[in-house]
């Protein structure tokens, strides 16, 4: 429905933006960044419904989840950041 409005009316455009979806912050110390090299892989705490942070231009603009569908992943916003939080 979405995609016919921007598709088909005269005062739609599509804004394509540089973004960031962030799975996990965290703050590591230079012997957590060497463990990581030296075992080749990062071990994160898995929560399928945790939510995650959608970022533009280093800006958080909204916490949503990651969807698959139809065999590709998505991020589903579930709430916008108002204006006077970014």
């Amino acid at each position: 429905m979405l995609r016919d409005f921007l598709n088909s009316a005269p005062i739609a455009e599509t804004v394509h933006v540089e973004g960031n979806v962030i799975l996990q912050r965290m703050k590591l110390s230079t012997d957590d960044l060497l463990n990581i090299r030296e075992r080749g892989e990062l071990v994160t705490e898995q929560n399928k419904n945790k939510l995650y942070e959608l970022e533009v231009n280093g800006l958080t603009i909204a916490t949503g989840r990651v969807i698959k569908k139809r065999g590709e992943f998505y991020f589903k916003v579930i709430a916008m950041n108002r204006e006077e939080q970014i």
